[in-house]
This record gives structure tokens, sequence and C-alpha cells, in this order.
């Protein structure tokens, strides 16, 4: 069974860095976006993040934090 190690609360600006980290240590995690950074980034971010993690080697998965 394969456990996230980490769940990290993310922006425009530490995304590919926290891809590249993980995928590093191989080790799975979450990515979360909070309501506040969607609002910011918009739902683009969330697609760029999505097709960013289809591309990794390490198994991941996004949380959208406290959204409705």
């Amino acid at each position: 069974m394969t456990v996230a190690k980490a769940t990290f609360e993310t922006d425009d600006v530490t995304q590919e860095t926290m891809n590249q980290e993980t995928e590093k240590l191989n080790a799975p995690v979450i990515i979360e976006i909070h309501p506040d950074e969607l609002k910011h980034v918009g739902p683009e971010f969330v697609t760029a993040v999505k097709e960013r993690l289809y591309k990794s080697p390490v198994p991941a998965c996004i949380h959208l934090d406290h959204c409705e």
C-alpha cells in the first residue's frame, strides 16, 4: 500500500518545486489548493497542476482545501 508522506498547500510559485522534490524523494504527496489561492490563480491552475501530476511517476492527488 502506498501512503502519502506529506500534504502541501500550494500556489503558482511553489508547485513545480514541490513536484521536483517529491519525485526526487519518490514520496507520494497530497496537494492542497485553498479557495483564496484558487480565486487568485483561477481554475486553469488546477488544470495545470492535474496535468503535471499525471506526468509524475510519484502517486499524488489534489485536495481542494475547504472548497465548496
